[in-house]
């Protein structure tokens, strides 16, 4: 790799890290949203308690890659920065800058991995499918993504062809589970550069005008 982002090589195959499982309060949470005790000293029904997790992670994905409030303008600053960045041939402050997103923020003050890849992908199906005021009429239907190789490059070809169908954000759990959480961010944020810059294009805007508007 030259800055993190850009690679020398193709992006290999596999999901690059180890997604890490649930520890117990959170299992308990889970199981206690279903009404589940199984410390309750009762025998437990494996069909019931598979039903209760496909519920209870269902309901998480969900909440996760659906961020809203204060939630989504901390994932939706940080990705018009990451854009912004990349456009600017600056992909190695671009990729700083998703390094340092954390995959929690307790408090809220944060942008979270998934919050930042939930609000990518809403963003591009907006905008590819045209339906608000101040998107000019399918802007972004010639994005391809900048010459060369880039980790998350696979994602974000998948991201792409899904956001033509309008359907990338019903697709962000289906994603994270093909190409792992880090290339999806990273994935998603070359798309929305991909995006941006067909935009910029196609609409002769300056990108130092075009960004602050279509990223609200």
């Amino acid at each position: 790799m030259t800055d993190g982002y850009k690679r020398r090589d193709a992006e290999p195959d596999g999901i690059p890290e180890i997604n890490q499982a649930p520890g117990m309060a959170e299992l308990e949470s889970l199981f206690a949203a279903e009404d589940i005790d199984y410390r309750g000293g009762q025998p437990v029904d494996m069909q019931e308690l598979h039903r209760a997790m496909a519920n209870a992670s269902e309901r998480r994905n969900l909440e996760l890659f659906s961020p809203v409030g204060t939630s989504r303008d901390l994932a939706i600053d940080i990705l018009r920065e990451v854009v912004g960045a990349m456009l600017s041939g600056a992909t190695g402050y671009a990729t700083d800058l998703l390094e340092d997103i954390p995959p929690e923020s307790p408090d809220g003050t944060a942008p979270t991995v998934a919050g930042c890849i939930g609000a990518a992908l809403g963003l591009l199906d907006s905008w590819f499918a045209g339906a608000s005021d101040w998107v000019p009429g399918d802007p972004v239907k010639d994005s391809t993504l900048p010459p060369g190789h880039w980790n998350g490059e696979k994602a974000a070809t998948e991201v792409l062809a899904l956001a033509g169908k309008r359907r990338a954000s019903r697709s962000a759990t289906e994603l994270v589970s093909r190409h792992g959480a880090s290339r999806v961010l990273f994935g998603s944020a070359l798309a929305l550069a991909a995006a941006a810059g067909a935009w910029a294009r196609r609409t002769k805007t300056p990108l130092d005008e075009l960004i602050p508007v279509i990223f609200p």
